[in-house]
């Protein structure tokens, strides 16, 4: 049974810094750098609403633990950015990239470089390819996974 010594503890903390623990959660080790964790939520769960063929097409493939019994989750805020779809437990972001994203390569380089900064493998598809070939999509991620997975058991038998 909690006391209310416990009880008061565990809400002084989430009621402080509810964006340290929601950072913590997805694996940072310090709040969302843009000062309002609510902001990136949001424009996340806006994202999740608007949806493109790629992406509907790769989330219906992956969802449910479909792809090889891996959570694959969607939209998901990491500090400033806001990932497509991240594999929490392999710690691997993965990125369906358009046509825009041509023009933006510097941004999406320094993107992939901060999130491999924060512990984070970083895959990354032209939508064209996520639409004329889902399964080698789905295959070349699926063995990312399974790649960083392999990596993550080796590094804790050492």
């Amino acid at each position: 049974m909690k006391t209310t010594k416990d009880k008061e503890s565990v809400s002084s903390d989430t009621a402080a810094r509810p964006w340290e623990i929601r950072a913590r959660h997805i694996g940072a080790n310090r709040p969302v750098p843009s000062g309002d964790p609510g902001t990136a939520l949001a424009r996340a769960r806006q994202l999740r609403r608007r949806i493109g063929d790629a992406e509907r097409l790769f989330w219906s493939r992956t969802r449910n633990r479909r792809l090889a019994g891996f959570k694959i989750k969607r939209q998901v805020p990491i500090r400033p950015f806001i990932a497509d779809f991240v594999c929490i437990a392999a710690r691997l972001v993965i990125e369906l990239d358009g046509d825009q994203h041509a023009e933006a390569a510097s941004y999406d380089a320094a993107r992939t470089r901060y999130l491999e900064r924060c512990g984070y493998g970083v895959i990354r598809f032209p939508t064209r390819d996520v639409l004329a070939d889902i399964e080698g999509v789905l295959e070349q991620v699926r063995a990312a996974i399974e790649y960083r997975l392999k990596g993550f058991e080796l590094a804790r038998q050492r």
